[in-house]
């Protein structure tokens, strides 16, 4: 018999949040199917109701932690009332929360480190169609060029990962403020080069 589609809510979601908490401390491999049915309550049957592997539901439960940057992602991406640079500012604003919300969890909340990965990855795969978004944007109205003539993938994965780079080397830092300001600047520089764009920041007009 086919198992029954359930959307989010109830026991499901239940389910999902305790196989988020047993995943992010102990892992993917020391976390068993047994264990997250028991401190939900239930039995194994109950489990494979609503979802088909233990794969499954990390998948799923990845994404759950996930969609609260999805969502700003798309926000950012269809608000037509900034310039790229703004909505590019954004974007890497958001990758350093991320960034920094992960390391606080690894060090504070001991988050295995097989997840933290998974979130890593996900994090920057998410980011893609919504700033495959902005810069094509950018590029058909004149205020960003593809100066080498790259597809927008991998224009995309290019910006993406050069952004990420200038994050990384501030991984597992406590950021002082004028890390933050280096920061700005670094990633300014890296996609005002990279795609032409002026370099005003938000609130700045030509003169």
């Amino acid at each position: 018999m086919a198992r029954k589609k359930v959307l989010f809510g109830g026991k499901r979601e239940e389910i999902i949040e305790i196989a988020l908490r047993l995943f992010m401390e102990y892992g993917f491999e020391q976390t068993s199917i047994r264990r997250i049915i028991q401190e939900a309550g239930g039995e194994v049957g109950m489990f494979y109701h609503y979802f088909k592997s233990k794969q499954e539901i990390f998948d799923i439960a990845v994404q759950y932690y996930l969609d609260k940057y999805v969502e700003s992602y798309k926000q950012i991406a269809e608000d037509q009332d900034k310039n790229i640079m703004e909505q590019l500012s954004e974007m890497a604003e958001l990758l350093k929360k991320a960034s920094m919300e992960y390391a606080t969890l690894m060090r504070e909340q001991s988050m295995h480190w097989t997840v933290q990965h998974a979130l890593h990855a996900r994090t920057l795969k998410c980011l893609e169609p919504y700033m495959a978004m902005i810069l094509q944007r950018g590029i058909e109205e004149g205020r960003a060029r593809n100066v080498l003539g790259l597809h927008i993938d991998i224009l995309t994965a290019c910006v993406i990962h050069g952004i990420e780079g200038i994050l990384h080397v501030h991984d597992g830092k406590e950021l002082k403020e004028e890390d933050m300001k280096q920061i700005e600047e670094d990633v300014y520089k890296f996609v005002g080069h990279m795609l032409q764009i002026s370099m005003q920041k938000a609130g700045e007009t030509d003169v």
